[in-house]
């Protein structure tokens, strides 16, 4: 009796470890480009790179031939994105930190001063 259930906890021990090992060796696996395929069992499966809502908004403004600075601007000025999405989408782009920071900061202030100058506007209130 005790060689049977050492014989099963030593099974699923390393079942876990095989599992584990295939794990490790799945995630160290990179995917050159978004074109790339996956074999899933006898099918093969086309990878598609997952963009998030920043990286959409700057391939949009990218259609009109904007400069990637101004792109980013316009991003950390939008109430949606802001600074917190703008500054990834930036080093998504390729672009330096120390040029991505900047250009970021100085977009998301730019709608404080008109937004404050209609706030003193004396038909708004």
């Amino acid at each position: 009796m005790f060689h049977s259930k050492f014989n099963k906890q030593r099974k699923a021990v390393t079942k876990a470890a095989v599992t584990l090992s295939m794990l490790v060796m799945l995630t160290n696996l990179q995917v050159p480009s978004a074109l790339a395929v996956e074999n899933v069992g006898l099918q093969a499966v086309p990878v598609v790179e997952h963009l998030h809502v920043g990286q959409k908004v700057a391939n949009y403004f990218k259609s009109f031939g904007l400069p990637d600075m101004a792109i980013l601007a316009v991003i950390s000025a939008l109430p949606v994105i802001e600074l917190r999405g703008a500054v990834p989408v930036g080093l998504w782009m390729g672009l330096p930190i120390t040029k991505v920071l900047p250009v970021c900061v100085f977009g998301n202030m730019v709608p404080i001063v008109p937004l404050l100058f209609l706030l003193r506007n004396e038909r708004l209130k």
